[in-house]
């Protein structure tokens, strides 16, 4: 039996399904990042979805790599069982050791470098997770800028209507005044006039 030939083969089913989860979003499986698509408007209703989608993207991730890590022992344990059971029908005692310890030594490769594949898996999850709460947390920070720049763009715009109705009725109450000055202006012009143009009676 080929030690490294078992050894690629075993690896090769723990390695397929971990790399599956770097592929894209659209194919349906696990993203390498945690994207939010979402409808949440208020800062903390963004960072919890964030949030959530970071820790399900980190044990899914997790889950998945102990699923191929499960397998690949199970695997190794298999391939070992069936080079040892033909180790033994050996007759030459000498191709018999050296059978039974290649079984136990690919059993053992393959097993230890699962187990390092999967401690990789956790390290790059965990890491991956901790990448993506800080971009939560920053996508919270910018969630409430926004609402403080909104709110201070508002309040600006109140103060400029207010400010505008403010003008407009003071120009109108200028105009009115000076209606009513030019009216009065106007009625005692009148009755300067016609005082003039009256005729005095005189006393007999």
């Amino acid at each position: 039996m080929n030690k490294k030939l078992i050894v690629s083969a075993l690896m090769g089913a723990l390695l397929v399904p971990y790399m599956a989860l770097a592929q894209d979003a659209n194919t349906g499986t696990v993203s390498n990042t945690a994207v939010v698509t979402t409808t949440a408007t208020t800062p903390a209703q963004i960072f919890t979805a964030c949030t959530q989608k970071a820790i399900d993207l980190r044990d899914t991730t997790i889950s998945t790599a102990r699923t191929a890590y499960n397998k690949v022992s199970t695997d190794a344990l298999s391939a070992r069982k069936d080079a040892e059971k033909a180790a033994v029908a050996l007759t030459d005692t000498d191709a018999k050791k050296a059978a039974m310890k290649s079984a136990m030594d690919t059993y053992k490769s393959a097993v230890k470098s699962a187990q390092e594949t999967l401690n990789k898996a956790r390290k790059d999850a965990w890491a991956q997770f901790e990448t993506d709460t800080k971009s939560c947390r920053d996508a919270k920070k910018a969630a409430n800028d926004k609402v403080i720049a909104d709110k201070k763009v508002e309040m600006e715009k109140k103060k400029t209507e207010a400010k505008a109705l403010a003008e407009k009725k003071k120009t109108e109450m200028k105009a009115e005044a000076e209606k009513k000055k030019e009216e009065a202006k106007a009625k005692r012009d009148s009755e300067r006039k016609t005082s003039t143009t009256t005729p005095t009676t005189g006393t007999r």
